[in-house]
């Protein structure tokens, strides 16, 4: 039977008017073109697709890795300029029923290095397809383009299949077949949830996440850019980052909604690169987390309101209470847990533990006090930080002992001493990553900032200058020693 494309004229006035009714009302409903367009705005591109019901494979991590950090940030630029609400609006569809039609592929984009495309054998191209058959060559005269570009030549493809939509990244030549890129964390494992004494993926494996704490969001803000975020997640290729959103000290009780955006603008930062985010409240002074409590309650419920659907995230919710027992500490712990799974009941909760997050060892206690009286609520692990040069034995073999009892969560230490300066010392260091490999304890190191102590990766003066970013020419010592630890292969189960 023949069939009418609804981008042809139908048959009579009255047949495409209903036809463009029931894509209107069905396909490309007015909720969709909202939450789509909010979010594109906000720069969301992942976010707008997950709207409009494009489910994306797009792995711009793995495309820097293997065709430059140019290409990544080019195609970064026209996923954020992507309209998905009204690409499902002006794709051709079959009459009567206004459907996809299959083996439909339209270039959105075309690179060349050298000006115009020429080489039809081997574009370079940014292609949304409804499968049915190869790709063509679509980058000659008239195809049409979202912006002038100059990338390496590659071949970059959005697909789009037949009702529920898919957008594809891949990097090699229509006529080559080429090895699979690498998957982002994210999209390695999924949510995340704990499993016994265990961080476990979606699908219940156990992993290990390994990368970096911000300093002071309300000191470094400028030490957190594109471009670091870039080489953070492509160069030094880590797992998660530490968003450290101070309480006091000039932080969040100064200017609540400036430091909530700033938190919510690194974690759609850090999602759009594939990487996890810990949303750290980074109470210090005052020890008791009880004193900040109503400010967590409002910080909390407003992040996970505007992470909603986001499966990247862990909320670590008392950064390192001091001076108070740990009864105090789980009483805090069981009043904010659930205002955060109100919200958000499949995200992990990282609990602070006593003297500093030492898991009480810091004033003369040690892990017994949290596993014979352990937080009422699941999917909860507890912190635990140490300095490798002033926290020796008894706080490795503290952590050695409870990671077998309780799960456990390091979300910051240092090679120097406890104030995060002073002299590296690597080889104690290393045993703590020993350890935490043995028995996949994720952990995070500090910090990723500039400041003037050796704990920060950067050397002075670099976030003010912007760079460079990537490599080690920037770089501490300690810099130079923990990103080569966070670049060796991640060790994630096969899906």
């Amino acid at each position: 039977m023949a069939t009418h494309t609804a981008n042809e004229e139908p048959r009579t006035e009255e047949s495409r008017i209903s036809l463009w009714r029931r894509v209107r009302r069905y396909a490309v409903p007015a909720s969709m073109i909202e939450t789509a367009t909010a979010r594109r705005r906000a720069g969301d591109w992942a976010g707008a697709c997950s709207a409009a019901h494009l489910d994306h494979e797009i792995d711009l991590r793995s495309l820097a890795r293997t065709h430059g950090h140019d290409l990544a940030t080019r195609v970064r630029a026209d996923l954020r300029h992507l309209a998905p609400d009204l690409l499902r609006w002006h794709m051709p569809r079959a009459a009567p029923d206004g459907l996809l039609r299959p083996g439909t592929t339209i270039a959105l984009a075309c690179y060349d290095t050298d000006g115009p495309v020429t080489d039809l054998a081997n574009p370079d191209r940014l292609l949304f397809h409804a499968p049915s058959g190869k790709f063509p060559n679509l980058c000659g005269i008239g195809a049409p383009h979202m912006r002038p570009a100059r990338t390496p030549r590659r071949l970059a493809a959005l697909t789009a299949a037949l009702g529920g939509l898919l957008l594809a990244l891949t990097s090699a030549p229509a006529a080559t077949a080429g090895a699979p890129a690498a998957a982002t964390p994210v999209e390695a494992n999924g949510q995340l949830r704990v499993c016994g004494v265990e961080l476990c993926n979606e699908r219940g494996s156990a992993i290990q996440l390994r990368g970096m704490s911000s300093h002071g969001t309300q000191w470094y803000p400028h030490c957190l850019t594109d471009g670091s975020l870039d080489a953070l997640a492509h160069d030094w290729n880590a797992d998660v980052l530490r968003v450290s959103t101070y309480v006091q000290e000039g932080g969040y009780e100064t200017d609540p909604r400036h430091f909530t955006d700033l938190a919510g603008r690194l974690i759609r930062q850090a999602g759009e690169r594939g990487m996890y985010v810990i949303v750290d409240w980074h109470m210090l002074h005052p020890g008791d987390p009880h004193a900040n409590l109503a400010a967590a309650r409002t910080f909390f419920t407003e992040i996970a309101r505007r992470n909603a659907g986001r499966n990247n995230i862990l909320y670590e919710i008392a950064n390192e209470p001091n001076g108070v027992s740990w009864s105090r500490i789980k009483s805090y712990a069981e009043q904010l847990i659930p205002v955060i799974r109100g919200v958000d009941p499949d995200a992990p909760v990282l609990i602070g533990t006593r003297a500093w997050s030492s898991l009480g060892v810091s004033e003369g206690a040690d892990e017994s006090e949290v596993v014979n009286n352990p937080v009422r609520a699941s999917n909860i692990m507890y912190t635990f930080h140490f300095y490798a040069d002033s926290h020796r034995e008894e706080y490795l073999a503290t952590l050695s002992r409870a990671a077998d009892r309780i799960p456990v969560f390091v979300t910051e230490f240092g090679t120097q001493n406890y104030a995060g300066e002073g002299a590296n010392d690597f080889a104690m260091s290393q045993r703590y990553l020993d350890l935490m490999a043995a028995k996949k304890i994720s952990w995070v190191n500090w910090n990723f900032s500039d400041d003037h102590r050796s704990g920060a990766v950067f050397s002075t003066g670099t976030c003010n200058a912007q760079g460079p970013w990537a490599g080690t020419a920037s770089l501490k010592p300690a810099g130079v020693w923990i990103r080569d630890r966070i670049r060796t292969p991640d060790r994630f189960p096969a899906v």
